[in-house]
């Protein structure tokens, strides 16, 4: 025998949350770090080439719908101050394989915009080393700002395995400063071009196409992308309810204190007299704001943009990079990744697994992308579908929660809101139509996704999520879950017993249980007998302290009524007695177990057993199966109602290898952490009777829970193993069959 217990963690199943470290002013340069000057360097020219003046109108209108989106994130952040931004808000607030959704394309979303950043910081490190003077076949190869970009991925991976929150912000230093410079020479200037060059530089900045604005819009939405880093890093932020508001509204403000000045001197003071920023922009798009500076401010202008230029996609980098990992990592604590993944350091406390897995992603997608212009629309489309989501849970959280204590609420709910959703929604079917190609990646993405969810993480992550949502009534509460039990009755000694049992399986706070008898015979006596039947299983209910709904039908065969009034009243499972073993296999509990399709807990209770005595509970595994989830789901709600001790057992022939033996461990180490997370231990047994060895231990045991078997009909069923277990076992028992 070879007891171990498994290593402890939230009820979640969560590894321990990194430290708070995270201050106002750090979350604000975290979210200005990620915003300002990477997105508006490279792909600001390719808005003017587009709409020309216009542009200010884009940057106005898409920091208006940062503003209130960044309102929602901030809700939300501050309602569940976890690491995971978008991803985890969609694990709270909908389902676990949702989040997965969200999670997923939210991660592949900082990867493209890192890969944005790198290959940006590539093509403006380039322009610094030709303009200084520096020549050659290596700088001249249309290879070579990939190469730096992957430098800089590397380098900022390293240093992020080392500490991810505090330093790093030189950069974002220096570029502030470079920009505020910049717009005070532009503003200097103006005034010296006269008021008819102002005039014809800004001519057609209310008369753009709206289709042109959209793409517009759309295209250049990730320059304002970079507040949500923010939410990614909420477990290590101090005082969450008030920084982390201020952080994400205060660096969207920032943003556009610089870029909206910006684009004005840009398009005004950048442009040579007789000349339309459109022309100059459509002609070289990626450094239209440095040659624009050059022509206001000469060589140091243009020298400034540059080095700006650099310092901002370096920031926004490793912004990105780091978001990458923080939603990496939380989703790999939640088994939708793979769960080495969730790591952190053993010794620096950083997720390093993420950061390295987060980086190789990075550098293969930018061997993929081409351009700036195709990275962008890339990254905008698959930001304004994760933003989209973000403001609809918002709202959900909301209606279910309610106003929470320490939680930032954005005014007029839910209008601005929906205002903020439908924007980003407008804004992602223009990306949709006019990037094609974006279009395609996304698509590619998600069933690759899919693909790789259903096949390798869907199991373990709904186990997981099973436990932590019986075991958290808030989630069940915030994910709107309203489940129905039917306990059919007809002995009513068994009542009570049942009833507790039902409770434990319903869902907290908003579960609710519904007794029922079947009366055959349309008779007087008939119907006193099962009205008394009814009764009784009330009485004996309430004075356990349990108030359940109650219901008498008719029909001759009751297992037939039983499914009627499930499909009727949308009953999410069963909970049913076992008087005999005879009856298991035939009559209507057989019938039952056969045919219905919902999930089915059967109770075989000795006399005087309470469930919520149970202490000790014993699980016999022989592998991963159907009923993983359903009971994860029964050990959570049990595990919320008083401390149990949870023992998973696996029993392997005399003859088992000493590799069999170490898979039955690693097997059952990762089903002890997915469904009783912290809170059991595993024993292997090698034994020439699992029937002997099993009647052992239940000695032992309070309660013992078994799965049932399907056919290959796929009809449920005790099996003739459970039986035998069941009659040389006095505890109480628990079988439990997973729904069709």
């Amino acid at each position: 025998m070879h007891p171990d217990q498994t290593p402890p963690a939230d009820p979640a199943g969560r590894a321990a949350s990194p430290a708070r470290t995270i201050d106002t002013r750090e979350a604000i340069l975290i979210g200005v770090g990620a915003i300002v000057g990477g997105g508006i360097l490279a792909l600001g020219g390719h808005a003017i080439a587009r709409v020309g003046p216009a542009v200010l109108l884009v940057f106005a209108a898409n920091g208006l719908f940062a503003l209130l989106t960044a309102g929602s994130f901030a809700e939300l952040a501050t309602r569940f101050p976890v690491g995971g931004g978008a991803y985890a808000y969609a694990r709270r607030v909908v389902s676990v394989r949702a989040a997965f959704g969200v999670g997923w394309v939210l991660w592949f979303a900082y990867i493209v915009a890192g890969v944005l950043y790198a290959l940006g910081f590539g093509v403006f490190a380039r322009t610094f080393l030709l303009e200084a003077g520096l020549a050659g076949p290596v700088l001249e190869d249309p290879r070579f700002p990939g190469l730096l970009g992957l430098a800089a991925i590397t380098i900022y991976a390293l240093q992020l395995r080392r500490r991810v929150a505090g330093g790093g912000h030189g950069a974002t230093w220096a570029k502030l400063i470079v920009f505020g410079a910049l717009v005070v020479l532009g503003l200097v200037r103006m005034p010296m071009l006269g008021a008819d060059h102002v005039v014809a530089s800004l001519h057609g900045t209310f008369s753009a196409p709206t289709a042109s604005l959209l793409g517009a819009m759309g295209l250049t939405f990730i320059a304002l992308q970079g507040f949500d880093a923010i939410a990614t890093v909420a477990d290590s932020v101090k005082d969450p309810s008030r920084v982390l508001p201020r952080a994400m509204l205060g660096s969207v403000g920032l943003a556009l204190l610089v870029y909206l000045p910006l684009l004005l001197v840009t398009v005004v003071s950048g442009t040579p007299p007789g000349e339309r920023a459109v022309d100059l922009a459509a002609a070289e798009p990626d450094t239209i704001l440095a040659s624009a500076a050059r022509t206001y401010a000469g060589a140091l202008g243009f020298w400034l943009v540059i080095v700006a230029a650099i310092a901002a996609m370096l920031s926004a980098l490793r912004a990105n990079l780091m978001a990458a990992s923080q939603v990496a990592r939380t989703m790999a604590e939640d088994r939708t990744l793979p769960r080495g993944l969730g790591a952190l350091h053993e010794t620096l406390g950083t997720p390093a697994s993420a950061i390295r897995a987060t980086a190789v992603a990075m550098a293969a997608v930018l061997l993929i992308v081409p351009d700036l212009e195709s990275a962008g629309a890339s990254a905008s489309l698959i930001f304004l579908l994760t933003f989209t989501g973000v403001n609809v849970l918002a709202v959900l959280a909301r209606r279910r929660l309610g106003p929470a204590e320490g939680t930032f609420l954005m005014p007029l709910f839910p209008g601005l809101h929906v205002l903020a959703g439908v924007a980003c929604g407008l804004l992602l079917l223009s990306q949709l139509v006019g990037s094609p190609g974006a279009a395609g990646i996304t698509v590619l993405w998600l069933g690759v996704g899919v693909l790789l969810y259903a096949a390798l993480f869907s199991g373990r992550a709904q186990a997981a999520d099973a436990f932590a949502e019986a075991h958290d009534p808030q989630l069940g509460l915030a994910r709107g879950r309203s489940s129905l039990v039917l306990v059919p009755v007809s002995n009513p000694a068994q009542a009570a017993g049942l009833v507790e049992l039902a409770t434990v399986v319903a869902t907290p706070g908003t579960g609710d249980v519904l007794l029922m008898t079947v009366v055959r015979e349309a008779t007087a006596e008939a119907i006193d007998r099962g009205h008394d039947v009814l009764r009784r299983a009330l009485l004996r209910s309430v004075d356990s302290g349990r108030m359940p709904q109650a219901l008498t039908v008719f029909g001759p065969t009751p297992a037939q009524e039983i499914m009627r009034v499930a499909q009727q009243h949308g009953c999410e499972s069963f909970v049913v007695g076992l008087s005999g073993f005879g009856e298991a296999e035939e009559g209507p509990l057989g019938q039952l177990l056969r045919e219905c399709r919902q999930d089915v807990v059967v109770l075989r209770a000795p006399a005087g057993f309470r469930v919520s005595d149970a202490r000790r509970i014993l699980v016999p595994i022989g592998g991963r199966g159907a009923h993983d989830e359903l009971r994860a789901r029964l050990l959570g709600a049990l595990q919320r109602t008083g401390e149990r001790e949870v023992t998973f057992l696996r029993v392997l022939p005399l003859g088992a290898s000493a590799d069999e033996e170490r898979e039955a461990r690693r097997q059952l180490e990762h089903i002890a952490a997915d469904e009783a997370p912290g809170r059991a231990r595993i024993e292997i047994v090698r034994s020439a009777s699992f029937p002997d060895t099993l009647e052992a231990r239940a000695a032992e045991t309070d309660l013992l829970i078994l799965g049932m078997l399907r056919s290959k009909r796929r009809e449920r069923g005790f099996g003739a193993l459970a039986l035998e277990l069941a009659r040389r076992t006095d505890c109480g028992a628990v079988f439990i069959g997973h729904g069709a």
